[in-house]
C-alpha cells in the first residue's frame, strides 16, 4: 500500500482489512483469509490498537483485561481478539505452539486469558506468554491448542 504517510498507511489498511473481513461465517474463517503487516513495532501497535478500536465499537468484543509487559508497556485483550504467536513454545505433555501460530481469545479469566487457535489472523500482537498446561477434557489438535497467557512466559503474542 503506497499512500503520502504512515498515518494515511494506518487507515488506508485498516478500512480494507474491515472491507475485507466483512461477511466471514466465523472466527477462523476470517483469520485465515487476512493478515496485515508493518515494518515497526510502533506501526503493529497502531494496527492493533486501530483494529481492536474498530471491533470494540461494534459490539464485536467482549470483556478485558489488561496485561503487564516487560519494558513498562501493556497489552489489553478482549474476548473476540485475534493473536499470533511470535516464539516457538514446547511442553511436554502440551500441542507444540509454533510462529506464525494465530488465534483468537475465546473467553477472559480473572488471571488470564484462553486462546483457541486457528492458525490463522489479520493482527499481531505483543507480549510474552506461553501456554499453561491444564488437564484436557479430549485430545488437543495439533492446529488447536488451548492457551493460557501469563506474564511471566515465554511464548510471544
Amino acid at each position: 500500500m503506497v499512500t503520502e504517510n504512515g498515518q494515511d498507511a494506518t487507515a488506508a489498511m485498516l478500512a480494507t482489512w474491515m472491507d475485507q473481513r466483512h461477511g466471514a461465517p466465523d472466527p477462523i474463517t476470517e483469520m485465515r483469509g487476512l493478515l496485515m503487516v508493518a515494518s515497526t513495532n510502533q506501526q503493529v501497535d497502531r494496527l492493533n490498537a486501530g483494529a481492536q478500536a474498530i471491533r470494540a465499537a461494534r459490539n464485536e468484543l467482549g470483556r478485558g483485561r489488561t496485561y503487564d509487559l516487560p519494558g513498562s508497556r501493556s497489552l489489553h485483550l478482549r474476548t473476540g481478539d485475534y493473536v499470533m504467536i511470535r516464539i516457538n513454545q514446547r511442553e511436554e505433555g502440551m500441542p507444540d505452539a509454533y510462529n506464525g501460530y494465530r488465534g483468537y481469545i475465546s473467553r477472559i479469566h480473572a488471571t488470564a486469558a484462553s486462546t483457541s487457535a486457528g492458525n490463522a489472523a489479520p493482527l499481531m500482537g505483543s507480549g510474552w506468554w506461553r501456554r499453561r498446561p491444564s488437564p484436557p477434557t479430549t485430545s488437543p489438535r495439533a492446529d488447536s491448542p488451548s492457551a493460557t497467557p501469563s506474564p511471566s512466559t515465554r511464548a510471544k503474542v
